[in-house]
């Protein structure tokens, strides 16, 4: 039952292409997200956060 259901993560890409949303916007969109939230995060904890969400999307850090 829990498959057949759609959650709002799972809907986004096909309301992208539906509605004819340019994707660079959504990831430009994402990126100030990201931005914005780091101004509130505490100092300890911001390059972790980096790090891990850098190894989820395979990339490269370097020192």
């Amino acid at each position: 039952m829990a498959s057949r259901r759609f959650r709002r993560f799972d809907i986004a890409p096909l309301r992208r292409i539906l509605k004819g949303w340019p994707i660079h916007r959504l990831i430009i969109g994402g990126y100030v997200l990201v931005t914005v939230l780091t101004l509130f995060a505490p100092e300890e904890i911001v390059g972790v956060a980096y790090d891990s969400g850098g190894v989820t999307t395979s990339t490269i850090t370097l020192p």
